[in-house]
């Protein structure tokens, strides 16, 4: 267990997902989750897994999240079997990725050059038990969030929204029917080259490319 936390917390320094600063009494601090996950390899246990989720009842509508960055498309069931389908009548391979540490790439707020984020923007959270006890964080600190983690409300929003506007710039067309669909045509064939799918942070595609 204190290595699956100690490899957790790195690759939250890594990514910067937040930074310690002194608790002051204007701030509402959220509470964290502590999960710990048994990876397997097939039917073989591979390691432990250590995550730090935020608890969502401690979130206050208007406060820290607004109703609208609640809402994460998710592909309905009939494009998930046409896009298997089209796979198998071409006879491509389909494949099914999960995207690591989704959330924690996922940039909580965009800001411009020289801009500064207004108080009531800025997201804090209490750090973990085990963080304080192997990490020496010093008491009265938390955590001002960068980046999304797992159990904000707002956190699967503004993935699909960062994935979307990507895949979109890159080329890719979105589908007018179902918004988790997108697709790639040859240019010079303008023929449908790879059709890619996404539920939250796991991604179907299949295609000759």
């Amino acid at each position: 267990r204190i290595e699956a936390i100690v490899q957790g917390a790195r690759k939250h320094q890594e990514l910067g997902t937040h930074k310690l600063v002194p608790r002051e009494a204007w701030m509402y601090v959220l509470y964290p989750k502590e999960v710990f996950l048994c990876k397997y390899k097939g039917n073989v246990f591979h390691k432990r897994k250590h995550r730090v989720t935020d608890k969502g009842c401690s979130q206050k509508q208007g406060i820290n999240y607004l109703e609208s960055e609640t809402y994460v498309p998710t592909a309905n069931l009939d494009s998930r079997l046409i896009g298997l389908n089209f796979g198998v009548h071409h006879g491509y391979n389909i494949k099914l990725k999960d995207v690591v540490s989704a959330f924690n790439n996922t940039d909580l707020h965009k800001l411009k050059e020289g801009e500064v984020l207004p108080r009531s923007q800025r997201i804090f959270m209490q750090p973990p038990k085990s963080w304080i006890e192997f990490l020496n964080i010093p008491p009265g600190y938390v955590m001002e969030l960068h980046k999304c983690i797992e159990g904000l409300k707002q956190s699967g929003h503004l993935f699909f929204k960062d994935l979307s506007e990507w895949l979109i710039s890159a080329g890719y067309g979105q589908s007018k029917v179902d918004m988790c669909v997108f697709l790639y045509y040859n240019k010079k064939t303008g023929k449908l080259t790879l059709l890619i799918i996404i539920h939250v942070d796991d991604i179907i595609y299949t295609g000759t490319d």
